[in-house]
């Protein structure tokens, strides 16, 4: 191969390679300074000894050279062909982490979103059920005091505005059970009694409608003012 060709292929080499880093473009300076050489030297010797047996020598000199660079070349491209790819690699996998964190943290999120409105909305549930039933206590209460008023025979010649504060106990179905208890007495024992029996007579009292809160209205003893 000529050596003008060797030159060029060597340069072509160079410009090819000058992507693979500093290391790569300080080969190339020190290649680049042995082919400068050895194309001084053979000119040198071109000129000095023109036998046709020399000339073949150096030509012969120049095509190992040229097979060398070539195989070097060829390994550099492979490396940096591998680099490359590893750093291809790496980045699909830093990419494909990363929207894995971002979809796990979403996902987080939303969770975190569901658990806070499912909250939420166990809390406004609880406090419309005890505003219900609140509601529905107040409405019992009215009925029970108007069911015993209808039954209360109150005793004549007795004084105006007396008033009397009675405990109750009722069962599950309304009955009224164990002792009547008075807390407040009126101070006339007659009054008190007749507010005793017609609490007796109105047995059995309403109770609300549903069972849970029919349970939570007969868990304690019911308080009731005459009149």
């Amino acid at each position: 191969m000529p050596f003008n060709k060797l030159t060029k292929l060597n340069k072509e080499l160079l410009l090819e390679n000058l992507a693979g880093g500093l290391s790569a473009a300080l080969v190339a300076t020190g290649i680049l300074a042995s082919l400068w050489f050895l194309e001084h030297q053979d000119r040198r010797a071109q000129a000095t000894l023109p036998s046709a047996p020399l000339q073949q020598q150096s030509l012969k000199a120049s095509s190992v050279t040229v097979e060398e660079v070539e195989k070097y070349y060829e390994k550099r491209r492979a490396e940096l062909a591998e680099q490359a790819r590893r750093a291809a690699e790496k980045k699909r996998k830093a990419e494909q982490a990363r929207r894995a964190a971002e979809e796990k943290r979403k996902a987080e999120q939303a969770r975190r979103a569901a658990a806070r409105a499912k909250a939420e909305a166990e809390r406004l549930s609880r406090l419309r059920e005890q505003e219900a039933q609140q509601a529905e206590f107040i409405r019992i209460g009215k009925r029970i005091g108007q069911r015993v008023r209808a039954r209360w025979k109150v005793p004549p010649k007795l004084p105006q505005g007396l008033r009397v504060k009675l405990s109750i106990k009722l069962s599950s179905r309304g009955k009224v059970i164990g002792k009547i208890r008075v807390i407040k007495s009126s101070g006339y024992p007659a009054f008190d009694r007749s507010a005793i029996e017609a609490i007796k007579r109105a047995s059995p009292l309403p109770l609300p409608r549903k069972k849970a809160w029919a349970k939570a209205f007969t868990a304690e003893r019911l308080v009731l003012n005459f009149p």
